[in-house]
């Protein structure tokens, strides 16, 4: 059962209203939503849920879908929920030069009386 109160903190891309040029790509995989600039915050992957060996072919779809779209760095918002556990740690990840990390930096959001972690990695498109 999905808590939808933590699921909607922790994942707020995936569920709130698109701006008349924003874009979502909603797979059972991760959710990306293309905002209205190139900048990491107006391209954010987030809701992850896949197998540690599945990281990297996924963040290469990832930057495919935004090459396509002309976009050339995004954010990654790596919630407490996210599979594999240790993806908000990078060390499911094969090195920083893999994702071009240019800055991470923890959050916490609040889902009723529980604080869960977030995570964002800010990265380039290659």
């Amino acid at each position: 059962m999905t808590d939808w109160v933590l699921e909607l903190a922790e994942n707020a891309n995936a569920y709130t209203p698109l701006g008349p040029t924003d874009e979502r790509v909603f797979t059972d995989r991760f959710v990306l939503w293309m905002g209205r600039g190139d900048q990491p915050g107006w391209n954010v992957a987030q809701r992850f849920r896949i197998g540690a060996d599945e990281v990297e072919d996924l963040r290469a779809e990832i930057h495919e879908i935004l090459r396509g779209r002309g976009r050339t760095a995004c954010s990654w918002e790596v919630g407490s929920h996210a599979t594999p556990p240790d993806l908000s740690t990078g060390s499911t990840r094969s090195g920083s030069s893999t994702t071009r990390r240019t800055r991470s930096r923890s959050g916490w959001c609040c889902a009723g009386r529980r604080v869960h972690r977030r995570r964002m990695w800010r990265c380039g498109v290659r």
